[in-house]
C-alpha cells in the first residue's frame, strides 16, 4: 500500500505500520524510563492491531496491556485515570464486567496515554 492510500484509512482505525510505530516509540520511552512493559493497540472496535511485549517484560503484561485497552475503548475512549476512578467508585460493577472483554479482560485500570512521534 503506498503512503497516499494508507492515509485514506478512516479515523476511527488505526494501521498496523502506524500502531507498530506508536509501539516501537513506547518501547524506546520505557527503556529511557528503565522499565520492561507490554504494549497493544487497538482500532476503534477493540480489535487488536498491533502488540510488542519488550525482552525481560513479565508474560502476564501483554494480557494486562490489552485489557487496558479494550477498557478504553469499551467506555468511549475514556482515559485511564477516569476508568481507575470509576472502579474505586464502584468495585463491585468492575470486578464483574472485567470478563466481558473480547478475548482479554476488560482491565479499568490506569492508562497512560502518549503522543508518540518518530
Amino acid at each position: 500500500m503506498s503512503e497516499h492510500q494508507s492515509e485514506s484509512i478512516p479515523q476511527l482505525l488505526i494501521g498496523y505500520g502506524k500502531a507498530n510505530k506508536a509501539i516501537a516509540a513506547a518501547m524506546d520511552y520505557a527503556r529511557d524510563k528503565g522499565v520492561k512493559l507490554s504494549f497493544v493497540v487497538v482500532d476503534a472496535a477493540g480489535h487488536l492491531v498491533a502488540a510488542g511485549r519488550m525482552d525481560g517484560a513479565p508474560f502476564v503484561t501483554i494480557e494486562v496491556a490489552r485489557g487496558k485497552a479494550y477498557a478504553s475503548v469499551a467506555t468511549g475512549g475514556q482515559p485511564g485515570s477516569a476508568l481507575a476512578q470509576r472502579f474505586l467508585d464502584n468495585p463491585m460493577v468492575w470486578g464483574n464486567v472485567a470478563s466481558l472483554g473480547l478475548g482479554a479482560p476488560l482491565l479499568p485500570a490506569t492508562v497512560h496515554c502518549r503522543s508518540f512521534r518518530r
